[in-house]
């Protein structure tokens, strides 16, 4: 099979691309960065037990497993909380956590209250 002269040029042939399943793992730094970074603790409750490594952006949506992207969350949160019932004030809460740590949030703190506000029933008019 002959190259042709873009490729030759590129190299693209011997690079590998990683799998979906391998973008945003996170990695054994990234976990220990995180942990440090939220002083070992659920950042929503501070219990210090059960602690897991939560995607702020789910890596379905392209979100990374760097610590930018990543919360310290306990199971009760991580799982009942954003897995279980995703309910809307404990994901305000991460994003807003996140955005005080100095991460950019915003535009998703943003879309979440636009889709927030879409699910509320409009009020009656018969006043």
């Amino acid at each position: 099979m002959k190259l042709t002269k873009e490729k030759q040029l590129s190299g693209s042939k011997n690079r590998k691309k990683k799998k979906a399943k391998e973008r945003g793992k996170i990695t054994d730094q990234a976990y220990k960065e995180t942990r440090k970074r939220d002083k070992g603790k659920c950042a929503l409750c501070g219990s210090k037990n059960g602690l897991e490594c939560h995607h702020v952006l789910p890596r379905s949506r392209g979100g990374s497993g760097q610590p930018s992207n990543l919360i310290m969350l306990c199971k009760y949160h991580h799982y009942v909380k954003l897995h279980g019932q995703g309910d809307y004030d404990t994901k305000k809460r991460v994003l807003e956590y996140m955005i005080n740590k100095g991460y950019d949030f915003e535009q998703e703190l943003n879309r979440l209250e636009f889709r927030n506000k879409q699910r509320q029933p409009k009020g009656d008019n018969n006043e």
